[in-house]
């Protein structure tokens, strides 16, 4: 437990600004780090039994009336917990965004009009929350549900299976327009599922009254903020369930990280779907080697730059999928509050740039507020057209709101200016074994910051972070302490010639030396084998990153290296002992110059060097160590 501790003292997995993520002693990653909810898998409420039935043709008009035909041919599969499970942990309610190792993304309107086909560019979802709901039910659906049906505004799925089964032959127009309403709300129940998921919220139906007045709200609006505030709410809380359209960020992760998705046997577009269709035609999850919440964990963990597909829908895809799946891209990057009745959730595509092929700036400070959050239906309020005034306003100009940027010329490197700055705000590992080997390699990056311009200061800036990388390593012993030689005992020597008492059926001794005599005489002469070039007294200076925005060094005074020497020895650092010879003359003539000079010039040219081949060590024992804790993960 020691061990642990000291690992978790040295291993800051951030951040190390508390600015930016206010409630990061409240979040999920916080437990997770202690180890009190490492293994918790959330389980994941959804109702797709809408998204298997077929559709009858007579209904179909009325769902492209109505802009939801894109979600019906969704097509159906299984939620993976623990991937979504993984993606919680990162989720940040202040922000909005999953803080990923390199950087922020988000599921943003752009990703849920493309994969699901949901109308964007519209009003705000909003209205009554309280009404006399069998009225409504009995005008809008043609039957009035039993009381035991109906609890305060939700209405039991089951019974609209129930009554609004197979649709008659002989039903005339009103018939059928009731079926499409009863399959519309059932569509909305699979989208905004409540923590039974097993009703549907009768707020939505006063809105499917013109079907083709229900196009022009903004469906896909409503649904990423209902997905945000499901994230938000399981994010902080120690909450074991998670509902909401969980489906968007199984297929959003899938579409962005390789290192996750399952194959897909069909990459193409569908013509007559939207672009999440394509996922109901990949592989099981279970045959997937990462459904392991601990892996799916360590792979974020351990994520590289290009494990990530910024923007996966590029221009010749766009034109292949339907027009119900860009009809919202004049508003994909718009700073807007989202709205769903009593939910709001702001919007900020601002934050996640390269998603749209754009350089990434500095964000400003995030738009949610804690207040917006605590909001629930249970508020005394029910108009919330009236009640959100101000954010329907917001909503309602959101083209003045579209963030502009240049376009990305160049991925964003270690060094870059925003990328310093998310390294002191962001929370960017999730478990221990991830941050660890995550910590070195930034302590190798700024190790060799330092070297480029050697000083007093940076030596010893460089040795505590060498210490730092050491205790991550757990090779500290090992690496710092220098063992005595450790020579080989002398091997047991045993008498070639056998004992008097031979074994039964063994010949005689002259037999057996007339058959010796008899083989020819082996050459015990072995091949010479030729001398093995001498290695370099010290490795070449290291390369830094191409991208690095540091002054190189000036060449005309370079960090010295080794001098050559004309009979390099194997020097080990070793102390002569009979076993093992001192120094030899060439490396005594060396030490004796190195003498010479002044502390000052030692340190500025011996001291980097020796570093650049203890980092070297150090990394070749990260290897070594990433492997172990991926199989103890496993």
């Amino acid at each position: 437990m020691a061990n642990q501790q000291t690992r978790r003292d040295y291993i800051v997995p951030g951040p190390i600004d508390p600015e930016l993520l206010r409630l990061q002693s409240q979040h999920r990653s916080e437990g997770i780090w202690s180890g009190t909810m490492e293994h918790e898998v959330l389980t994941c409420r959804r109702q797709g039994n809408i998204l298997h039935a077929d559709i009858d043709a007579r209904i179909i008009p009325h769902l492209h009336d109505s802009g939801f035909i894109g979600i019906a041919r969704l097509g159906f599969f299984p939620i993976d917990w623990h991937l979504i499970s993984a993606f919680v942990e990162r989720w940040r309610p202040e922000t909005h965004t999953f803080m990923m190792p390199i950087g922020e993304c988000t599921i943003s309107l752009q990703d849920v009009g493309i994969i699901t086909g949901l109308p964007i560019h519209g009003s705000a979802v909003t209205g009554m929350s309280r009404a006399e709901w069998p009225e409504v039910c009995e005008l809008l659906l043609g039957a009035r549900p039993p009381p035991e049906m109906i609890r305060g505004h939700t209405l039991k799925l089951s019974w609209l299976t129930d009554e609004f089964g197979a649709i008659p032959h002989e039903a005339d127009d009103l018939t059928v327009l009731w079926h499409a309403r009863a399959f519309i709300l059932r569509l909305i129940g699979s989208i905004f599922p409540d923590k039974t998921n097993s009703r549907v919220n009768l707020m939505f139906l006063p809105l499917l009254e013109d079907l083709r007045q229900a196009a022009t709200y903004s469906w896909g609006g409503a649904c990423l903020a209902f997905l945000y505030r499901e994230l938000c709410r399981v994010a902080v809380t120690e909450a074991k369930e998670i509902s909401g359209p969980l489906f968007i960020l199984q297929i959003w992760a899938w579409e962005r990280f390789k290192i996750i998705s399952p194959s897909i046997r069909d990459p193409s577009a569908p013509h007559d779907a939207p672009l999440g269709a394509r996922w109901s035609r990949a592989r099981q999850i279970t045959e997937v080697t990462t459904h392991v919440l601990q892996q799916i964990r360590y792979n974020l963990d351990r994520m590289r730059p290009e494990d990530i597909t910024w923007e996966p829908y590029n221009e010749e895809l766009l034109d292949e999928l339907p027009d119900m799946c860009i009809q919202g891209r004049p508003i994909w990057k718009a700073v807007v509050p989202l709205i769903c009745f009593h939910i709001i959730e702001w919007h900020q595509p601002d934050r996640v740039m390269r998603q749209f092929d754009l350089a990434q700036p500095i964000p400003r400070r995030p738009m949610q507020t804690d207040e917006l959050h605590e909001i629930t239906l249970r508020f005394s309020e029910s108009n919330w057209a009236h009640h959100h005034a101000t954010y329907i306003n917001r909503w309602n100009r959101r083209e003045h709101y579209i963030v502009q940027g240049q376009e990305m010329a160049q991925p964003l490197h270690h060094h870059s200016e925003y990328m310093e700055w998310y390294r002191r705000v962001a929370r960017r590992w999730i478990s221990i074994s991830g941050a660890a080997i995550g910590c070195v390699e930034d302590a190798i990056e700024d190790c060799l910051l330092k070297l480029q311009n050697p000083s007093t200061e940076n030596v010893a800036e460089v040795k505590r972070t060498l210490r730092k990388m050491m205790i991550a390593l757990e090779e500290e012993s090992r690496l710092c302490q220098m063992p005595p030689p450790q020579s080989a005992p002398q091997a047991t020597t045993f008498n070639d010639e056998l004992e008097e008492d031979q074994p039964i059926n063994q010949p005689e001794p002259s037999q057996r030396a007339a058959r010796r005599r008899s083989r020819p005489a082996r050459s015990r002469q072995h091949p010479v084998r030729p001398a093995s070039p001498p290695d370099d007294a010290l490795p070449p200076p290291v390369a830094f990153h191409p991208y690095c925005i540091t002054s190189a060094p000036d060449h005309s005074d370079p960090i010295p290296s080794a001098p050559a020497l004309s009979n390099p020895a194997h020097y080990t650092g070793w102390m002569a002992t009979p076993s093992m010879p001192g120094p030899s003359a060439p490396w005594m003539s060396y030490q004796t110059q190195m003498q010479n000079r002044s502390t000052f010039d030692f340190l500025r040219e011996s001291i980097p060097n020796t570093i650049r081949r203890l980092i070297c060590s150090i990394w070749q024992s990260i290897k070594h160590w990433a492997i172990t804790v991926y199989v103890r993960s496993i």
